[in-house]
């Protein structure tokens, strides 16, 4: 069954492909790339996504290689055989254990990038993005809106108080972060990792927050090159969010902690 998101009308709009026979995979692929301005068709095989690319023009083509009846081989020969099929759209495969022979292959069938089993929102979000030419939002915007309900009792005023004093804060936990890792300083690192944590596991920005969690670990386990390594990491997420949004105005920062 051919689906696509949000809608065939929107042909304005750059049109990716993606053909997965498996559900749990293309309600994934909806989800990374709901937010993207595209037009999203899915396919769940190659029988189904032949007419597709026939009746239309494409700017890319996302597949898996294992699918029922042909292969997603057979479908990256058939793009590489007649140039103008879905408007010579680029080509992407995401697939568990791809050889070395077999990405020797994929390549000469002009495959312009691989993407390896189990993928992750990021990676998928930013390899689209980047065919598209299209900007992509951070992974630090993010926020889980169950986080208001769970942690602010639903109150959406309270939530967006507390983020504006915190991302006053932010800019200057960057600083810091950037100070200790200057003077070898693992244990105050350490600390506002620890902070972070919580801070950011409050307003629903998980993936930052688990970075500043890793973090925390590594202090407390004394591998202070993972601690350091990780940092870069935590800072340009911090930044990316004070830049994203200036806290009101008179609005206090959060207290030094």
């Amino acid at each position: 069954m051919v689906a696509t998101w949000p809608g065939s009308a929107a042909l304005s709009r750059p049109a990716v492909l993606v053909v997965e026979d498996d559900v749990t995979l293309r309600r994934f692929v909806s989800l990374a790339l709901e937010d993207m301005a595209l037009d999203l068709v899915l396919c769940e095989s190659v029988e189904e996504a032949l007419p597709v690319l026939s009746a239309r023009d494409f700017r890319l083509v996302v597949t898996d290689l294992m699918l029922p009846g042909a292969s997603g081989h057979a479908l990256l020969a058939c793009l590489a055989e007649d140039p103008r099929l879905g408007g010579g759209p680029k080509r992407v495969v995401f697939s568990a254990g791809v050889d070395a022979r077999t990405r020797v292959r994929l390549r000469e069938l002009g495959v312009w990038r691989i993407l390896s089993k189990p993928i992750s929102l990021l990676e998928l979000e930013a390899c689209v993005g980047e065919a598209l030419q299209q900007p992509v939002r951070p992974a630090c915007m993010r926020a889980d809106a169950g986080a208001i309900e769970r942690n602010f009792a639903g109150d959406a005023a309270l939530y967006a108080e507390f983020l504006g004093v915190c991302l006053a804060q932010f800019t200057l936990d960057a600083l810091a972060g950037d100070s200790a890792c200057e003077q070898g300083d693992a244990a105050s690192l350490g600390r506002l990792a620890h902070s972070l944590k919580s801070v950011l596991g409050t307003l629903g920005f998980e993936a930052l927050g688990d970075v500043a969690k890793a973090m925390e670990a590594a202090a407390l386990q004394g591998d202070h090159a993972v601690l350091f390594a990780q940092w870069p990491r935590l800072r340009d997420g911090l930044n990316a969010l004070a830049d994203a949004a200036s806290p009101p105005a008179g609005q206090p920062g959060r207290h030094t902690r």
